[in-house]
């Protein structure tokens, strides 16, 4: 960016206002900022192309996090008070490319709106909110005003289900997809409504409710959030008995992409064992009579293609026997036992209540499915994990303090296994008019994909030794974004091929976001208080 000589914000351009967030999901626009740099597009240098994309960074350390209180939160709500704003929380953002000049991280102070206002108004609230910030000592921190939204509703648009195909070891492929019985599979499985609804989520963990009683088997809970099993609630309803209303392991659109992907991981397996196979074929119909010993294959080849026909065999069992459960009826897990109202906790101030249970038909146990790969993502756990299963625990007592600056995990049923950073201050959302609630914030780790999307709403979010920290429940926006070069929200090539047909330049991967996620300890408290019993790990 270059210096400005007016030391006054100004009013931005077309281009800045739709492209100033590159790289983030959405896309946002910005508004209005205090910030009087003029902006222009950071483009990549030297043999790269393209335009630098915005990451957000976690905030780990300095006057922002010792200086933030809850009185500096209530006197920006009242700045805000008339605008129909979303959330606020300061973050950090840094540029995807190392050599860009002047490229140094950034802290905001960042404002979703989610209504059209004038820059001339969004630039007074912005400035008046960072006078706020530096009545209470928080100096040389911008404010930004970005038109984006809180989303927490748990509508299943891609069930994107990756296969680690090469990774995953013949044992662990059951257990890899979300779409077992419960008893089978990884938490994080898709849970969906034996009703024509098409909203899905995830579960998150498995409880039971009460003293262990071994005379007495009692029943399971999955626990996911309350917006994904009431969508025709109002707030005000709640659920404080066993009801009539089904809930299925995936809904039609997972369950049917979920077929699909397996059809195509064999199609993968096969066409990776394709060369294999010639090389052993041709060796020994031809070449093992020769003197030329470098076409016969190695035990690595041979080992490498037993790998994957187990692979294969394995993956043709389970196509076979997820196509008998394509009737809902068959799929069917539980009915909705619990849900509080969607209110504000009287006894943890901030805390908005969205949690509900599903008694479960079979048990299940609280294991989470991280897979065999040696990726950067297994490097930073620090429980051992067993058959490419980590087992999660619960803390009797969760220190906020802690939980700052800490890389977390989450496995959700529509972006699978994906790390991020908690951010060291939380955020203040506002889903109803007068309902102003706290969350912690999850950002993706540097350098990856977005930490989560709709449908990974009622995930547990852990930390590398497997300890529940909390559960999804929002991201800033629902809809992830694709940039070209100097283009944003542009539709991706299905593969390299057609971006040469088509002239595109190549895409950026999907923008990064923000996740919003509920502290586990207040969930816990409010479900022994809603329940009348105390809830524990089954």
């Amino acid at each position: 960016m270059d210096g400005a000589t007016d030391a006054r914000p100004y009013k931005p351009e077309h281009d800045e206002i739709t492209e100033y967030y590159c790289g983030l999901s959405g896309p946002p626009r910005l508004v209005a900022r205090t910030s009087h740099e003029r902006w222009s597009r950071t483009m990549l240098e030297g043999s790269h192309w393209g335009q630098c994309r915005k990451y957000f960074l976690a905030l780990s350390t300095g006057d922002v996090i010792s200086k933030w209180t809850t009185t500096l939160d209530s006197a920006l709500v009242e700045v805000l008070r008339g605008v129909e704003w979303s959330f606020f929380f300061p973050i950090g953002f840094g540029l995807d490319y190392h050599q860009v000049r002047d490229c140094k991280p950034q802290t905001v102070l960042l404002v979703g709106v989610h209504e059209a206002i004038a820059w001339e108004i969004g630039l007074a609230i912005a400035l008046k909110c960072r006078d706020i910030l530096e009545a209470f000592g928080i100096l040389q921190v911008d404010v930004e005003i970005m038109h984006s939204v809180y989303v927490n509703y748990g509508l299943l648009q891609d069930f994107d289900r990756k296969f680690e195909a090469l990774e995953c070891s013949a044992q662990n492929v059951n257990t890899y997809l979300c779409v077992l019985p419960a008893s089978k599979a990884s938490l994080g499985y898709s849970l969906g409504y034996a009703e024509n609804i098409s909203i899905a989520g995830s579960v998150g963990l498995h409880l039971k409710l009460g003293p262990p009683n071994a005379d007495e088997q009692q029943p399971t809970f999955a626990l996911t959030c309350r917006h994904v099993v009431a969508a025709s609630s109002k707030p005000e309803d709640s659920v404080s008995a066993a009801s009539t209303q089904k809930h299925v392991i995936a809904g039609d659109g997972a369950f049917s992409t979920c077929l699909e992907e397996l059809r195509r991981y064999s199609v993968d397996l096969e066409r990776a064992m394709r060369p294999l196979r010639k090389k052993q074929k041709d060796w020994d119909e031809m070449y093992q009579y020769g003197d030329d010993l470098r076409k016969r294959p190695t035990d690595q080849d041979l080992q490498q293609l037993n790998k994957w026909q187990e692979l294969a065999d394995w993956n043709e069992q389970i196509t076979k026997s997820l196509s008998t459960l394509s009737d809902k009826k068959d799929r069917v897990i539980g009915h909705l036992a619990f849900h509080p109202k969607h209110e504000l906790s009287a006894k943890e101030p901030g805390f908005l209540k969205d949690w509900a249970l599903v008694q479960l038909n079979e048990p299940g146990g609280n294991k989470v499915f991280l897979g065999n790969s040696t990726s950067r993502k297994h490097a930073l756990m620090k429980s051992p994990f067993k058959d490419g299963m980590l087992p999660l625990r619960l803390e009797d007592e969760q220190d906020m303090e802690e939980i700052h600056g800490l890389a977390v995990f989450k496995r959700g049923a529509a972006t699978g296994l994906t790390v991020g950073v908690v951010n060291g201050v939380e955020a203040v959302i506002r889903v109803y008019k007068n309902t102003i609630a706290r969350e912690l914030i999850v950002v993706p780790d540097k350098g990856r994909p977005p930490f989560s999307q709709s449908g990974d709403s009622g995930s547990s979010v852990f930390d590398a030794n497997g300890t529940v920290i909390g559960l999804l429940n929002g991201i800033t926006d629902a809809s992830p974004c694709v940039w070209r070069t100097g283009k944003p929200h542009c539709e991706c090539p299905a593969d390299d091929d057609d971006a040469q047909n088509t002239h595109s330049l190549p895409c950026w991967k999907p923008g990064t976001d923000v996740t919003f996620v509920t502290p586990i300890s207040w969930i816990m408290k409010d479900v022994e208080s809603f329940t009348g019993l105390e809830p524990r790990l089954a």
